[in-house]
């Protein structure tokens, strides 16, 4: 994950200086197979375009995985957000999940970055009493968590 680290790292930098853009670039491996690449400095057009972020990230994934046998999952974070984030996300997951139970009633969250979604799919994805998908196009996309013993109402 080393290579994979420093290979992210490298072309972001590259890409940003190309781009004459004044952002600084910091990799970090907060966890096992986690990548995170952290932006500051001039972010202001990231900030405001959310669709920005969602296409380095998916593009950073490309590079930094390109020729490795193992994959790891690699996270744009701009101005420090998603590791402060990752833990609130995870507690409005699970207290959603808790919600749609003991109701029955599908819960929607919207507003999620892609990043951010995978956080409260991967936090409920062994909760047998509910499934999660997202649906709608990036933008717009929505979280939705239901109850799996039937229909949601």
């Amino acid at each position: 994950m080393q290579k994979q680290n420093k290979t992210g790292e490298d072309f972001l930098r590259g890409l940003f200086q190309r781009l004459g853009a004044h952002v600084n670039v910091h990799a970090s491996a907060p966890e096992e197979n986690l990548l995170l690449f952290q932006l500051d400095g001039d972010i202001a057009q990231f900030k405001r375009h959310p669709e920005l972020t969602a296409a380095f990230n998916t593009i950073i994934n490309q590079v930094a995985n390109r020729d490795e046998d193992h994959r790891c999952r690699c996270v744009i974070d701009v101005g420090g957000g998603y590791l402060q984030r990752q833990p609130l996300l995870e507690t409005v997951a699970q207290d959603a999940a808790r919600a749609v139970a003991r109701s029955g009633r599908r819960a929607v969250l919207d507003s999620l970055t892609p990043a951010e979604r995978r956080v409260v799919h991967t936090a409920l994805m062994k909760n047998a009493s509910i499934s999660t998908r997202s649906e709608g196009n990036e933008g717009q996309r929505l979280l939705l968590i239901e109850p799996t013993n039937g229909e949601s109402r």
